[in-house]
């Protein structure tokens, strides 16, 4: 039983279209993370930036099993956040800071991802 002035819960579809929205947002706060920081000269080499793309990666994502795999050449960050490689991983792997994840292939740019 729900409080009188509980608001009202959202239906599944809505719920899940925010779920896309919030992926896809993700996407691109990661994305212009990455220009600031090639800008600041922190990322080396080139930068393939996956802005105004987001929503391929997130409906791609609504027709993959957990057992398939993503096989990207570049602008392969998009892929790989909504598989669930987490943020940090992703960034690791694009400044070279750090050891990439193992899920992200060792020979940069190219991404092979399974879900989490």
């Amino acid at each position: 039983m729900t409080r009188p002035d509980a608001p009202p819960e959202a239906p599944p579809a809505a719920t899940h279209r925010q779920e896309l929205l919030r992926q896809m947002l993700l996407i691109r706060r990661f994305e212009e993370k990455c220009v600031e920081l090639y800008s600041a000269g922190e990322i080396r080499g080139f930068v393939h930036l996956y802005i105004g793309e987001e929503a391929v990666a997130v409906g791609v994502s609504q027709a993959l099993t957990a057992d398939d795999n993503v096989v990207s050449t570049y602008r392969e960050h998009g892929h790989a956040l909504v598989r669930g490689i987490p943020v940090q991983a992703v960034m690791a792997h694009q400044s070279r800071h750090a050891t990439p994840s193992r899920k992200l292939s060792a020979r940069s740019p190219r991404t092979r991802t399974r879900a989490r």
